[in-house]
């Protein structure tokens, strides 16, 4: 009775799963097929729905979606270029932040310890500072 309840549970769940690529691929091309007023409100839909699925199945529905919008002409090569200079753009700023993160909480530590150190307790280990 539990391997019928766990084979019914997981072909619902692939119904699910290919019912929602259905819904979005048919999202996808109501976006295109809409006059221009229309695609920023049903491209604001799509978005908020992108937001509700996990990491996994919302990159593969934007990896899907690009690729149709390459195949109909939607995305021209310079909207490509420009979205992947900005992709890394903000992987250079994300690594300084880390980068400067990094640094301030050295500095810290550092300060932390030369405070201990000269406030003269009698606990106090000196830690050799560079």
């Amino acid at each position: 009775m539990k391997r019928i309840a766990t084979a019914l549970v997981l072909v619902g769940m692939l119904t699910l799963g290919l019912a929602a690529d259905a819904t979005i691929d048919a999202q996808i091309e109501e976006i295109q097929n809409a006059p221009l007023k229309e695609r920023v409100k049903l491209t604001n839909q799509l978005k908020l729905r992108l937001s509700t699925m996990n990491q996994e199945d919302r990159s593969e529905a934007i990896a899907k979606m690009q690729a149709k919008m390459q195949a109909t002409g939607t995305m021209t090569k310079a909207q490509i270029r420009e979205r992947e200079r900005i992709r890394k753009s903000q992987a250079e700023s994300t690594e300084e932040m880390l980068r400067a993160e990094h640094m301030n909480q050295n500095q810290m530590g550092s300060q932390i310890a030369r405070d201990f150190v000269n406030s003269g307790s009698p606990q106090a280990v000196k830690i050799p500072m560079h």
